[in-house]
């Protein structure tokens, strides 16, 4: 019995041991703290879609001639893109553009590329389009001749390649 009773003193030390363990302090006496950024970003990505092709017909010199052409940007975000048009492969002045003749020789026939259907305002600078993410946003180029610098034209096709960029 003797025994009985030193195990039950040993297990109610060892208790009272344990739970002086689990209940107290474990001897630290200060704490610090800092601070874990967490952080992510979203890029904004655009893509160019279709670029539809202006198309002045049959030009008779001397003659008003207007066209359009529309340009789809798509964005995985909202905000404001820029569009930039160039002055094409064949100006030979800055804000001027030109269709040359295909089969070879130097005529030219002047056009402007507009950024609204009045035709007053020449897209001669980026031009600043809000954008909706997801959806495809149509631009506008509405060009003419200026038929008042292209007064005569041999026969035969013209063509001119006007480079589109879209920052963002």
């Amino acid at each position: 019995m003797l025994f009985h009773h030193r195990a039950r003193l040993l297990l109610g030390v060892a208790a009272v041991s344990i739970s002086a363990l689990l209940h107290s302090n474990p001897g630290f006496a200060e704490t610090v703290t800092g601070t874990l950024n967490v952080t992510a970003s979203v890029q904004q990505d655009c893509e160019l879609g279709t670029i539809s092709t202006l198309d002045f017909d049959v030009y008779e010199p001397g003659q008003p001639n207007v066209a359009q052409a529309d340009i789809v940007v798509n964005c995985n975000t909202d905000g404001t893109v820029t569009v930039d048009l160039d002055d094409g492969q064949n100006s030979t002045t800055a804000g001027q553009r030109a269709m040359k003749q295909q089969n070879g020789s130097d005529a030219l026939i002047r056009y402007q590329l507009y950024t609204t259907s009045t035709r007053n305002d020449p897209w001669t600078e980026p031009r600043a389009v809000p954008v909706t993410g997801g959806d495809d946003i149509q631009v506008t180029a509405f060009g003419a001749i200026l038929h008042t610098l292209t007064t005569s034209a041999p026969p035969g096709e013209y063509s001119d390649s006007v480079t589109v960029t879209v920052s963002f």
